[in-house]
Order: C-alpha cells, then structure tokens, then sequence
C-alpha cells in the first residue's frame, strides 16, 4: 500500500486540491475511540488531518468514535457516527475502551467500506474481527500512534492478546517514527511502515535576519 507525503498533507480546515490518490474514490472509515472536540490529543489530531486530507483527495470519509452522547453528524463534508461512550471510569484493566471494541464492530457491519484506518488496537481489532465474522471485504490499515513495548502491556493481558490480534490480521500497520519501527520489530516480530504524523509546516518559516 502506498502513502502520501505527509508534507503532502493539508491544513486542518483549507482544502488542498493537489492532494491526489490513485483510483476510484473509496469509502473510508477513520476509527479511534475519541474525537474531538470531547479530547484534544496527539491521535484525534491526527484523525482530524487525515479525515481532511482524504475528503480533499475526492474520498467518502466517515469518523466512527465514542462521545458522551449518540450523534450523527456531518463536519465540513467528513460524516461523524458517535457511539455512546459506556463504561468510563472504570479500571484499566475493564473500561470504555473494551466496550467500544466490542460496539464498533456492530457498527461496521451496517455500511459497506473498502477501507477501515485504525489508530487504536481496541478498534482495529473491532475492524478486524467484524471482516471476518460477517465475511466483508475492506482493507484493515492500524496506525499504533505510540511507542509499542510488551512492557505496556504487563498489568493488563487481555489488552495484550487485543494488540496481539491486531498485528496479526491487519492487512497493514503503521507507525509514527523510525524509533517507533525498531521498537514493534524488536518487542512484537513485526514489520510496519513508517507514517510520521501530518505536520503544517507553512508556520515554521526562518525569520527574517
């Protein structure tokens, strides 16, 4: 699978016509289980920018999440399903990240994609259990947006056996940095490509002597 630049990458709200993907225009889910404006991180950033960037490139994008309330929306041409998030502030080891690997796939079932951006294990793993449980036929791509290391995953197993899952079945996995490569090759025996995170760089200019 081939990426674009990520200089590349259009604003955050200015669409960027030059950017170009080859073939037909794709239905494409981006998933996460957060979104703005209900959390304001590094992930939800880049689910922002690349929500932006495939509406640019003549894509259909829908953002799948968990907010504090059902909703349907629609946000300068990009569709928004929220699921209700469910079992927040529980333990670590049990919480609303669990329910909406479980909820997600229910939800992925309904509409056809052709494909399904990941940025958390929990719903790539919903993504790619819901492929093979209802026999669709979408590309699973998981963006780990962290640093992987099997010590993360000591207190809690059953995230482990999630990511476990997910870097087995993912027809692509991703990563932020080179550092980032060398760890999940290192800690996990698996290969990914290096997507670093989409950067507006129009600000950065030198300054003038």
């Amino acid at each position: 699978m081939r990426f674009p630049r990520a200089s590349a990458w259009g604003p955050t709200t200015v669409s960027s016509p030059q950017a170009q993907l080859p073939g037909a225009p794709l239905r494409v889910a981006i998933t996460n289980p957060y979104v703005w404006p209900h959390v304001r991180r590094g992930s939800e950033r880049l689910l922002n920018d690349l929500a932006c960037y495939l509406r640019d490139a003549g894509h259909a994008v829908t953002v799948l999440a968990m907010a504090p309330q059902q909703g349907d929306e629609v946000r300068e041409g990009i569709r928004y399903d929220l699921t209700r998030e469910r079992w927040s502030g529980r333990r670590r080891q049990l919480n609303s990240l669990h329910f909406f690997a479980w909820a997600l796939q229910e939800r992925l079932a309904r509409e056809p994609f052709d494909l399904v951006f990941c940025l958390n294990y929990f719903d790539a793993y919903a993504a790619v259990r819901c492929r093979e449980r209802h026999g669709l036929a979408y590309k699973v791509v998981f963006q780990n947006v962290g640093i992987p290391t099997r010590r993360y995953f000591r207190a809690v197993p059953l995230d482990r056996w999630f990511m476990h899952q997910v870097l087995r079945r993912a027809d692509h996995c991703l990563v932020l940095s080179e550092f980032a490569r060398e760890s999940l090759q290192r800690e996990f025996g698996v290969a990914a490509q290096v997507l670093p995170p989409p950067v507006v760089t129009e600000g950065f200019g030198a300054a003038a002597p």
